[in-house]
């Protein structure tokens, strides 16, 4: 399991204090492109490809970051596109989160029987196998022919449950056989070369840490309504 360490947490290491961050220190934040066929992961016991393999790779500043960085949600195996990288844990959990309001716009290549009552279906939610999807935004993407058994898709969406929009889309006769994550919130994948990494300047960082807080305020709230 994976362990997160905020600003708060003391953490020792052979039974010494470790060094800690400064209380106001910026996060670092990255933006890497994801290639399909590798996972989001640091290793993999079956010796699949790995974004953090390869990332340390790419410059021995992003191969210092890499063991403090966490990755921001996840994208399957077959997937690509866009990733948020972070050192700050909490950072991580609160913009994973739906209350964080950022959304996550994908191009979708599917094959099969595209109607637009299935897409409607999509846009006022759906429930496969017992789980339920969300409403999410869906529509034929422009500047497309769209000719033949191949359509593509823009979805726009604010949660990012496992392989949703693949397990969607199956749900309704559609077969996903392209999956691109082009934004998560205020960052795009624009400018950066596939498979690239662009580290995020500090004035956006912090911006996404005032994002942070009021996703925090929004959980102590409900949490004391609950409890209410």
């Amino acid at each position: 399991a994976t362990a997160y360490v905020g600003p708060s947490d003391r953490v020792t290491v052979d039974g010494k204090l470790a060094a800690q961050p400064a209380a106001n220190a910026i996060p670092d934040v990255y933006i890497a492109h994801k290639l399909p066929g590798e996972l989001v992961t640091r290793s993999d016991p079956e010796g699949r490809p790995t974004m953090f393999e390869r990332m340390a790779k790419m410059g021995l500043e992003l191969k210092r970051a890499l063991p403090r960085l966490k990755f921001v949600g996840r994208l399957d195996m077959n997937s690509e596109g866009l990733i948020l990288l972070t050192s700050d844990g909490q950072l991580a959990r609160d913009l994973e989160l739906p209350g964080s309001g950022f959304e996550r716009v994908y191009r979708v290549r599917v094959h099969g029987n595209v109607q637009e009552y299935k897409l409607d279906q999509i846009k006022r939610g759906v429930t496969v196998d017992g789980v339920r999807y969300r409403k999410m935004d869906v529509a034929f993407e422009r500047g497309r022919a769209n000719a033949g058994t191949n359509k593509w898709l823009k979805f726009t969406c604010r949660e990012g449950k496992n392989r949703q929009i693949r397990k969607v889309c199956d749900s309704l006769g559609m077969d996903v056989n392209r999956l691109i994550r082009d934004n998560f919130g205020p960052f795009s994948l624009k400018g950066i070369p596939r498979g690239g990494v662009l580290k995020v300047p500090e004035n956006k960082v912090r911006r996404l840490l005032e994002a942070s807080k009021r996703t925090q305020k929004q959980k102590e709230v409900r949490y004391s309504k609950r409890r209410g």
